[in-house]
């Protein structure tokens, strides 16, 4: 990484406890925002900090030593003191330059200079709710997943917009799974009304449709609600309504494509709604390449229960690396057990609108930042 004011590459440095990357002239120094509040600042002050980046209140600022993205920069100060603070919303970052950490006020050490403009920003109910101190989760509920094996969010997004289409996709899923069980009759929907690959045009095609609500049984249907409404939420938020529901549709179409061209037995129904999701996963990873996913290394274990509030079985990684991951997890699948019964290349071909949709996006606005302002 390199120092975004002389271009010299930055070395590792330790300030306050806490990995920094610093100038070697002096110029300033990049840490991320999971740092800072190892350095002692409040988590009310960096939310605040954050959700003005997020937001608005700020102005295009210095390109980022990490990503490259402008940042996003915010006048901090009053007439006396102020210092213009560079903010990455990509990789929650920033960059201080020489002598503007130390207006940052920490607790419990009177030395430091306080900032009194800083204590006075009005919070913006946008931006991360929550900093995590750790790997862990951080939030309680969300160790629950992590104790089955899935991957948690550790930071949560507030949306701008309300995720209607999100919620209103997960509610039919569930309504239609919950209806058809209680009937007993869930089995002759999902002959009736699964996506055939060998009957493309059965029930006027609208089986292309009702297959993706249909699902087997409730870990089926919980495993796609939980990755719906863990990514789908923000993914709405940044596309709009119209552009979610089109990413929906070209996802689950792509699904369907890939899997009927492909599939070894073409009469049996395919359920899910698995195809579109995956679309709108890899929109999210790629659209928040850094936001931290958290695991339980004791997953699924009856250990894992009683050692839930330690945070050393816990480690994170980036969406991205998730997603990568995932995705050849799922190329290896479809070459070696192409004849299981979990569509993996449905997944595979859910994937390919959500990844040109997320690049468009990234390369029309020329940043991720501008995605979020031009986003309607």
């Amino acid at each position: 990484m390199y120092c975004p004011r002389c271009g010299k590459l930055l070395s590792q440095d330790n300030c306050r406890n806490t990995i920094t990357f610093a100038c070697p002239d002096g110029c300033g120094r990049y840490m991320t925002l999971a740092g800072l509040r190892k350095c002692g600042a409040e988590a009310e002050l960096i939310n605040v900090l954050w959700s003005n980046a997020r937001n608005g209140n700020s102005i295009k600022g210095l390109p980022c030593p990490n990503c490259k993205q402008a940042m996003r920069q915010l006048k901090i100060g009053d007439e006396q003191i102020y210092f213009d603070l560079d903010i990455c919303t990509v990789c929650q970052s920033l960059w201080f330059d020489a002598g503007e950490l130390e207006h940052i006020p920490v607790p419990d050490i009177p030395e430091q200079p306080v900032n009194p403009e800083l204590k006075n920003l009005e919070p913006i109910t946008t931006g991360y709710d929550h900093l995590p101190d750790g790997d862990g989760p951080d939030q309680f509920w969300k160790y629950l997943p992590a104790v089955i094996g899935l991957p948690v969010e550790q930071y949560t997004f507030s949306c701008k917009r309300l995720p209607i289409l999100t919620w209103l996709t997960a509610f039919c899923c569930t309504a239609l799974y919950v209806l058809f069980s209680w009937q007993g009759n869930l089995e002759y929907i999902i002959d009736n009304w699964g996506f055939i690959p060998s009957q493309w045009l059965r029930h006027d095609g609208l089986t292309v449709w009702s297959s993706m609500f249909l699902h087997a049984d409730i870990l089926h249907l919980l495993g796609n609600m939980y990755f719906l409404i863990m990514c789908g939420d923000n993914a709405e938020d940044v596309l709009g309504h119209g552009k979610f529901l089109l990413l929906v549709v070209l996802s689950g179409c792509s699904a369907l494509i890939l899997y009927g061209s492909t599939a070894l037995r073409p009469d049996i129904p395919l359920i899910g709604a698995s195809g579109f999701i995956s679309g709108i996963i890899a929109f999210y990873a790629i659209r928040f390449p850094h936001v931290a996913f958290s695991f339980c290394l004791l997953s699924r274990s009856p250990l894992s229960v009683l050692l839930l509030s330690s945070d050393r079985f816990f480690f994170s990684i980036p969406a991205w690396v998730w997603f990568l991951l995932y995705a050849i997890g799922q190329i290896l699948y479809a070459v070696f057990n192409p004849g299981g019964y979990t569509a993996y290349t449905a997944h595979l071909g859910g994937f390919v609108p959500g990844i040109i949709w997320a690049l468009i996006e990234l390369k029309r606005a020329g940043s991720v930042d501008s995605v979020d302002e031009k986003c309607i």
